[in-house]
C-alpha cells in the first residue's frame, strides 16, 4: 500500500523536470544571443506621418532597419492595433551590418480625422519589442 502513495510523488517529479527543462530550452532560444553575439534592431525611424490624405486611400510605408548588433536578427512576429494594418517582413535571419525593411500597409477606409497605429515587433535583438507607428489626417 505504501507504494500506491509514492507513485504520485514520482510522477509529479517527473513531470516537474521535464516541465523545467522545456521552460529552459524555450528561454534559450529566445535570447539574442546567437552564434556568440547579440543582435541589435535599429530604425532610422520608428514613426511616420503621412500628412493629410483622402478618406480610402491604401497608404504604403517601408521601414528601414539595420542589425547593428553582432549577432544575427530574427524578427519572430509582430502586432497591429487594427485589422487596418498590416505589416510586412521576412522572418529569416539578418546578419550584423545587414539591412532590412518592414512594408506596412494601412487602409484608410472606415476613418476619418487624426490616426496614429501602431505596430508592434517582436525579435531576438538585445532591443526585443519595437513599436513604431504611422500617423495620418483623413479627409
Amino acid at each position: 500500500m505504501k507504494h500506491l502513495f509514492f507513485l504520485p510523488v514520482v510522477i509529479m517529479l517527473i513531470f516537474m523536470g521535464s516541465c523545467e527543462s522545456g521552460h529552459n530550452r524555450q528561454a534559450e532560444g529566445s535570447t539574442a544571443e546567437g552564434n556568440g553575439g547579440k543582435a541589435y534592431i535599429e530604425f532610422a525611424s520608428i514613426r511616420h506621418d503621412f500628412g493629410t490624405v483622402r478618406h480610402g486611400e491604401q497608404l504604403v510605408y517601408n521601414f528601414r532597419y539595420k542589425n547593428t548588433g553582432d549577432g544575427p536578427l530574427v524578427i519572430h512576429s509582430s502586432s497591429a492595433d487594427c485589422g487596418c494594418t498590416v505589416p510586412e517582413f521576412d522572418s529569416k535571419p539578418l546578419q550584423p551590418g545587414e539591412e532590412g525593411s518592414i512594408r506596412v500597409v494601412f487602409d484608410t477606409r472606415g476613418f476619418r480625422g487624426r490616426q496614429v497605429k501602431t505596430i508592434n515587433l517582436f525579435t531576438n535583438a538585445e532591443n526585443a519589442l519595437v513599436t513604431l507607428a504611422l500617423r495620418a489626417m483623413i479627409e
